[in-house]
Order: C-alpha cells, then structure tokens, then sequence
C-alpha cells in the first residue's frame, strides 16, 4: 500500500473534526436581490423581499488559476489536501443526513487505476442494526475483486473512535478492525463478522457488518480505497476529510447521488466567498491559489445527472460566469437564466451547478441569503446561527430570505 494512504490514516485518526477552518474567518459576504414572495425565513420571522434584478442569485469572484492539472496529479492533490487539512486541524465537519442511506459519485477513468477496480459510485447506509458499505465499479472482474485489496474507513465520533472494514487482496472475506493510535494501529473487533456480498448485476461489492460494532453509532462517514499492484482508486464525497455524514434514521432523502459544497473566502477579492462543489476545483483551489482560504464544508446538494436536474423533486441551480465583473452567480429561476442568458452579455453560461431539493423536508434546511451594498458581494448559508449572527450584529449585510433548500 502506498505510505500516503497510511499517512493519511494516521492523520485522521489523530485529527479533530472542526466545524471550521483554523484560519483567518471572515463571515462577510453576500446574495442577489430579486423578489421573493413573503415567506417564513426559517428564523423565525416572516419577510418581504423585493429589489429585482436579473444578475441571479449569487455572486462571487472567480478564483486565478491556470488550467486544471491532470487528473493523476489532481487526484495526489486530493491526498495532499487531505493531509494538510488533518495536519492543522482545519474545519473536516461534514453535514448529516437524515436518512439512513447515502449515494456519492467518483470520477471515473482516472489515471493509475484500471476498470476492475475503478469506483465510480458508492453507497453508505446506517440503521439501527446494521453498517453497510457497497462500492460500486466501473467494469466487472470477480477475479480482479478478490484479487484486489478494499478497505472502507469508517469515521464514527471521537468518543467511538474510527475502524476499518477491510478485505486483503486474494481473499473474498473481510474483518472489522478498529484504530487504536495515531500512527493508525488497529486490533480486530471480536465477535463481529463481516459479510461481503459480490454483486455482478451491479458491479458491485458490499461489506456489511452489526452496527453495535461501531457502538451503535447515531451517524458515520466513510471514504474508500482499492488497490491492486501499482493500481489503486480513492473514493470519498469531500476532499477535505470524512464523506458527508449518514444518519441512522427513517429513509427520507430522495436516494439520488449526494455532493458536497465547499466554502472558500477571499481577502484579496474584498471579502469574497467562492462555493463549488466540484471536488476537482475545490482541490485546485485549495492546493494553487493562495488567494484562496478554505473555511468549511457550505452545506450538500443532490449531483447533476448529466447537466441536468430531471427527477422529480428537484430544481436545477444554474452557474453563469461574468469575465468583465470576475465573478459568478447561482439561480435556481429558470426564467432568470434564461433572460440572462438571452440579454445580458456580460454573463456566460457555465452549466447547472448542483440540484437543489424541491420541498422542505426532513433532511434538508433552509438557505438563508444576504446581500452588502458596501462589498457588493452576496453570501448563502445555511448555518441559522451563522445567518442571526449576520441579521443582528452586522449592519453591513441586508437579509434576502431563503434561496432555496440545500441538504443537511
């Protein structure tokens, strides 16, 4: 096994998951003022916004940066992210569902691994009895799978600790082992057998265990990695630590591909936040701007299908980029989009970003919104405390209402 991997294990494990990033904060930002109806704003108060405007929902500047790296160099970004991150103890906090299964995507294709052993899916499910990870390949080879060493980590709490299910290579079953230092030692769990279940209708391969193992825990997050030779693939929802957290609880998600959001903030861009959540710019970002300092992960969304957000239950979130005002917006309006985009050349058209949930629902929270005439600059988040803060203590910054739902 490369000794980054193990690196990186021991530093998670020796690492507190922050809520934020242990740097210079500053939680000024902003949104963009169109009309929305009166509504209650999940604060507690009703509101009336009016204001129109046609340059969409949120603003803020693009980060410098030459072309994205190649993707064998972006994916030891990724680890290299990871460890400075876990190193500094920055802000690793994921969001948790309130659903006991989450689906997240991986690139596929990437250089260094092969189709046998490359993940483009996988899925993490927690109720009250059992823990179950299934990952999801992009071409089938049992052989391959068997021959292969899997190993799914499992971040937990601090009191709980983290463990590892793993399957060594050339063997079809798996233990459940549980981390016990921080140079990443582990001593297997007695009396807790693991079930490894081969899928080739899927292409898949789930290893499942007693969620007492893990001390019956209210919510886990996970991150996978895969190795054959010189080959290997890493999987995980958030480049910046554990994967967004999985909830046991009642199923109440829409089962689709979740993303994590990631916030960054600007000094040198007078105060600006950058939000994506392109795990590959994120890490781009992260690791060749320094403009750039990361803070937290911003809230999760529902992936894109293709550039679209077709199932029910969904609103696309639109991405324009302005080369003149070095700035994006967000909209979830499909009218605003397309008035920008037929009307306003300032603005190009970048893609749909992420889905957003249609309806308020257990499992998903509100996304306030704020807009400062004195940076112009506009600000989301879905943290209330963070949004009360800014409402009574900041006269800087003009509340809009809620955007739209995002995940929490």
């Amino acid at each position: 096994m490369p000794f980054a991997i193990e690196a990186v294990w021991a530093l998670v494990t020796s690492s507190p998951y922050s809520p934020e990033c242990a740097a210079k904060r500053a939680h000024q930002a902003r949104l963009h003022p169109y009309v929305l109806d009166s509504t209650d704003d999940g604060l507690g108060e009703k509101s009336v916004h009016t204001t129109p405007h046609t340059s969409g929902a949120l603003v803020i500047t693009r980060p410098t940066g030459s072309v994205p790296p190649q993707r064998h160099s972006l994916r030891w970004r990724r680890w290299g992210a990871l460890v400075a991150c876990t190193a500094l103890g920055i802000g690793l906090s994921a969001t948790s569902a309130s659903a006991d299964s989450a689906i997240f995507l991986d690139p596929s294709g990437e250089e260094g691994t092969i189709p046998a052993i490359d993940v483009v899916r996988y899925r993490v499910s927690l109720d009250a009895s059992t823990i179950v990870s299934t990952v999801y390949f992009s071409s089938w080879d049992r052989a391959t799978l068997v021959n292969a060493l899997s190993r799914t980590y499992l971040h937990v709490s601090a009191s709980d600790g983290n463990f590892m299910l793993e399957k060594v290579g050339g063997s079809e079953s798996a233990v459940l082992v549980q981390v016990i230092d921080e140079t990443g030692n582990t001593l297997p769990v007695p009396g807790c057998p693991v079930t490894v279940t081969f899928a080739p209708a899927e292409k898949s391969v789930a290893m499942s265990t007693s969620a007492a193992c893990l001390g019956t825990p209210s919510a886990v997050s996970a991150y996978h990695y895969v190795e054959l030779g010189d080959s290997f693939d890493y999987a995980d929802s958030n480049p910046f630590g554990p994967s967004w957290n999985v909830s046991a609880g009642p199923q109440s998600g829409l089962g689709l591909p979740i993303v994590t959001v990631q916030r960054f903030w600007s000094q040198a861009y007078n105060n600006a936040h950058f939000f994506t959540a392109d795990g590959d710019e994120a890490i781009n970002i992260y690791t060749t701007d320094a403009n750039w300092t990361y803070e937290k992960v911003a809230f999760s969304a529902y992936a894109t299908q293709g550039q679209a957000c077709a199932t029910a239950g969904l609103t696309s979130i639109y991405r324009f980029y302005s080369p003149k005002f070095e700035s994006h917006f967000f909209t979830s309006s499909a009218a605003e989009m397309n008035s920008v985009r037929a009307n306003d050349r300032n603005w190009n058209y970048e893609g749909v970003a992420y889905c957003a949930p249609t309806d308020t629902a257990a499992g998903t929270a509100p996304l306030f919104r704020f807009w400062s005439a004195r940076f112009g600059k506009h600000f989301y988040t879905a943290d209330s405390a963070e949004a009360h803060q800014l409402r009574t203590a900041d006269p800087n910054w003009a509340y809009e209402g809620v955007a739209y739902n995002v995940l929490n």
